[in-house]
């Protein structure tokens, strides 16, 4: 048992946090867990395959092009459609804050759009 409560310690690192009481961003849920934190970038991970797509895909197309602009604009929104549903459902309250969601979602999509096509 008090191994138990020295690796529960050790596991709050030097911040004392609890973690029913670390904030945990609005796209993630509320107030929770490791595992809501695990679940979400799990997702965010899970609908980043796209990009791996359009990453893949931009070696043979012609850099600095319209073309490479426009697929980086349609991977991003269908990145950021199929990221902000999935959290949605995972969120308690996700209806009433889904242009949060999405706007989050789409600037991390946008920041790897923009290291694929620089």
């Amino acid at each position: 048992m008090r191994h138990a409560s020295i690796r529960k310690a050790s596991l709050r690192g030097n911040f004392g946090l609890d973690d029913s009481r670390f904030p945990v961003p609005l796209f993630c849920g509320q107030y929770v867990g490791r595992e809501k934190w695990y679940r979400c970038l799990n997702l965010v991970g899970y609908c980043m395959l796209p990009m791996v797509i359009f990453s893949a895909s931009a070696l043979f197309i012609p850099p600095q092009g319209l073309v490479m602009f426009v697929m980086a604009a349609l991977t991003v929104l269908w990145c950021t459609r199929a990221c902000s549903s999935l959290l949605i459902v995972l969120a308690s309250h996700g209806d009433e804050h889904r242009g949060l969601v999405a706007y989050a979602c789409s600037l991390i999509y946008m920041l790897f759009s923009l290291l694929v096509i620089f």
